[in-house]
Formats: structure tokens, C-alpha cells, sequence
């Protein structure tokens, strides 16, 4: 065979191996620890490799440096020697003049501008771009080669790890161990990327949201407010407290003595059978529970363990100054991360409804937050929970009936009312 078709076959060669060493660093960086542990337990030798890997990164990288460096220097050498002069002679045999008289020149920045197109489509974009897509399948396929490179190279990736250790010592920068520290925007970030294209659904997307708005949350966000709390009065009777509980239709009271800021415990509608099968048990205290108080200001996370410790379903919450700020729930927690949560007892009722002419109904106990999620609006998030809180904030006073506030190009109008008390809005958007 012509020697100029094997230096031929020797570039190409030189340039696949430039493609291989990129397309091993990018897998064996990109690949997902998760992934790699899951073949790990299935036990798949060539997965314990790429974690020994994972576990050396500044050799890893100084290795697959060194490959690179080195294959490109052997492909600018074999190109140079030989395609240059190979040209050379063909240019310098040309009927135009300019051609021939340059032909050295014209040859060199040929062969230049060729092989580093070929080395950088074929010998970097390609195989980057598919040590991406593919992390975790190319890094089981090269590790192994990637490991005894490794071992080959020891000297030179040696002294470039020490030189690079120096380099970041004298700029005072960490030269420990490369991290990855995923950050919780990243993990939400990622999980929207993942419903976009289909991975995820809209649900599974919706409630790892919701897990980490969770933690984040506190019991004053859930919880239900003092002047919707179902309470009984320790003085009522017993015939007074059945006729409560059967039109209220909830599982668990709390018990109050002279004013719901006094709680002094709390009754089980399944402790109310004894008082139907004992009829010595006339008064409340007889079944009552020691009542669970939590501030507040408690996070959900926290109150959830308290839950599962104590066994508890219910908690009293107090205000700053002691006094009942409302009643919390086990089911008030869950909801916070699926959804609203409706048994056959309930009489459902949305938070919002939307009308003909483009506006929304909506319960003044809806969150500023649903209702930004809702209309993609920008209302501000700090200063109240609720959408009346909202409205009495913003005003500094009590709205009258059917009053309107604009905040933006956003108009609200109070439908319903209760005394003081707000119970519906219309939410307008005011085309600008």
C-alpha cells in the first residue's frame, strides 16, 4: 500500500482516539452517580470501575489531558510531514501562476484548516456530544481502557496533577477533590426540563414542587383560622356535644372552657360511643385527650415528625401572644403536598371560578400564591397569605361591599361579605 494512504489511515485513526478521549471525559464526568449505583447493586463490574473513577477526578481529568494532547500532537506531526508536502507538489505543478508561486503556503494552511475541521467535528463536537447523551452506556464502555491509560500515563498525570495543585495554591484556590452539590433550584430546574420533554408528567412535576415548597412552609400557611374552628364547650352536655358533632361531621374537636383561647383538650368522635354506651359518663371530661399546642411559626416538616411521634393528628396552634390562632391537621399537611383532598363527607367547594367574560371568582381564603400560579400574576407574596389579607393590607381598612382596589393591571372587586369578613373577589385583568 502507498505510504501516503497509510499516514492517511494513521490521521484519521489519530483523530477517532482524539474523539474517544473527548467523548470518555465528558460520560465519565456527566454520568449520574444514581444511575451508576443502581448497575453497581444489579453487580456490574464495569460500574464499580467508573465509581473508582468517579472517585479520582483530578487524575481522571489529568489522564484523559494527557491522551488528548498527546494524540493531537501526533495528528499536527503526521499531517504536517505528509500532506503538506503532498500538496505541495500537486499546487506547485499548477497553471496559474499565483497558485504555483505560493503553493507552500496555500499547502500549509490547507492542511491546517482540514485537519482541525475533521479533529474538531469528529474528534470533539460528535463525541462530546454523545458522551453527554449517553453518559452513564459510554462510561461502562471505557472504563476499563480509560482505568489502564491511567496506569500507562502514571508519571506525566502525576506531574500535571502536583503542577495544577501548585498553580491553584498560589491563586489561593481549593485544590481538594472536584464536587458536584446539586442545589435545589438545579433539582427543580432539571424536573421542568424532564416534563417538557416528557420524562415527567405534569403530576409527578407538580408534587416533587410541592415537597420542596413543604419544607419551606409553616402551620400559619395551612393551617384553618380561629373563626372556622369547630370547638366544644366543656360545659355543654353530652346530648348538646352529640347534636354538635353530627352536624358538624368532623373526627376530632378541640375542647374549650369560657373562650376558644383557652383550650383544655380535645374529643374523639369515636370516644363520644362511650358516652352512648355509658351512661355514666355525663360529663365531657370523662373522654377528654390532652391537648397538642405548636406555635405558629412551626415548619411543616417539624410539626410532621411531631405527628408521627406522638401519634397525633391534631395540634392547637397559638399566636405570639398565646392566644388560639387556629387548628392544624395531619390532613392539612398532606394536602399541602397532593392537592386538596375531599372524603365523602365533604361538600366540595373550589377556591375559584371563572367567568364568562374572562374574569375569576375566587375565595378570599385563596393564596396570593395559587392565584399567581392561577392568572400568572405578580402579586406580592410577604405581606399576606390569603387574598383578604391581601385586600387589608393593601387598603389599611375594612372594604366596603362591591369595592374595587387595583394593583397593577390587576382589579379586585369584593362580590360577598359577612360583616367583616371577606368571602368572595372578583379578579379582573386590565388589558394595558
Amino acid at each position: 500500500m502507498d505510504s501516503h494512504w497509510l499516514e492517511l489511515i494513521a490521521i484519521v485513526i489519530l483523530i477517532l482516539a482524539n474523539g474517544f478521549f473527548a467523548a470518555s471525559e465528558y460520560a465519565l464526568i456527566s454520568a449520574r452517580r444514581s444511575k451508576i449505583s443502581q448497575f453497581i447493586k444489579k453487580g456490574n463490574k464495569k460500574a464499580e470501575l467508573v465509581e473508582r473513577l468517579h472517585a479520582k477526578p483530578n487524575r481522571l481529568v489529568a489522564a484523559i489531558q494527557v491522551g488528548i494532547t498527546l494524540v493531537g500532537t501526533l495528528a499536527s506531526v503526521v499531517g504536517g510531514a505528509t500532506l503538506v508536502k503532498r500538496l505541495n507538489v500537486v499546487l506547485a505543478d499548477s497553471s496559474i501562476g499565483i497558485i504555483r508561486e505560493s503553493a507552500g503556503s496555500i499547502a500549509i494552511t490547507v492542511v491546517v484548516l482540514g485537519i482541525g475541521f475533521l479533529t474538531l467535528v469528529f474528534g470533539e463536537l460528535v463525541p462530546k456530544r454523545l458522551g453527554l447523551k449517553h453518559a452513564e452506556r459510554i462510561s461502562l464502555a471505557v472504563a476499563r481502557t480509560i482505568s489502564i491509560f491511567m496506569m500507562l500515563a502514571y508519571v506525566p498525570v502525576k506531574i500535571l496533577t502536583l503542577s495544577s495543585r501548585l498553580v491553584l495554591k498560589i491563586i489561593r484556590q481549593d485544590s481538594g477533590p472536584l464536587q458536584s452539590v446539586i442545589t435545589e433550584d438545579e433539582i427543580v430546574h432539571i424536573i421542568s426540563e424532564g416534563r417538557e420533554s416528557g420524562e415527567f408528567s405534569q403530576t409527578e412535576h407538580d408534587l416533587i414542587e410541592s415537597v420542596f415548597e413543604f419544607t419551606e412552609s409553616t402551620v400559619h400557611k395551612v393551617m384553618t383560622p380561629r373563626m372556622d374552628i369547630s370547638a366544644i364547650n366543656v360545659d355543654w352536655d353530652a346530648s348538646k356535644a352529640l347534636r354538635y358533632i353530627s352536624e358538624e361531621g368532623f373526627s376530632r374537636y378541640p375542647v374549650f372552657r369560657d373562650s376558644i383561647d383557652n383550650v383544655i383538650g380535645m374529643i374523639y368522635t369515636r370516644d363520644i360511643i362511650n358516652i352512648l354506651l355509658h351512661s355514666g359518663l355525663i360529663i365531657l371530661q370523662d373522654i377528654m385527650r390532652t391537648p397538642f399546642f405548636v406555635p405558629d411559626s412551626k415548619g411543616l416538616t417539624e410539626l410532621l415528625k411531631d405527628f408521627q411521634r406522638k401519634q397525633m393528628h391534631m395540634a392547637i396552634v397559638l399566636d405570639e401572644f398565646g392566644g388560639t390562632a387556629g387548628v392544624v391537621t395531619l390532613e392539612d399537611i398532606m394536602e399541602e403536598i397532593v392537592g386538596e383532598i375531599w372524603d365523602e363527607y365533604d361538600a366540595e367547594e373550589p377556591d375559584y371560578k371563572f367567568q364568562a367574560d374572562g374574569s375569576v371568582i375566587i375565595s378570599s381564603r385563596m393564596s396570593v400564591g395559587d392565584l399567581n400560579k392561577l392568572l400568572d400574576t405578580r402579586l406580592p407574596e410577604d405581606g399576606a397569605d390569603t387574598m383578604g389579607g391581601f385586600i387589608y393590607n393593601h387598603l389599611g381598612d375594612i372594604p366596603a361591599l362591591n369595592q374595587k382596589i387595583e394593583y397593577g393591571n390587576i382589579r379586585i372587586t369584593v362580590t360577598e361579605k359577612t360583616g367583616h369578613q371577606i368571602d368572595k373577589l372578583r379578579i379582573e385583568i386590565i388589558e394595558s
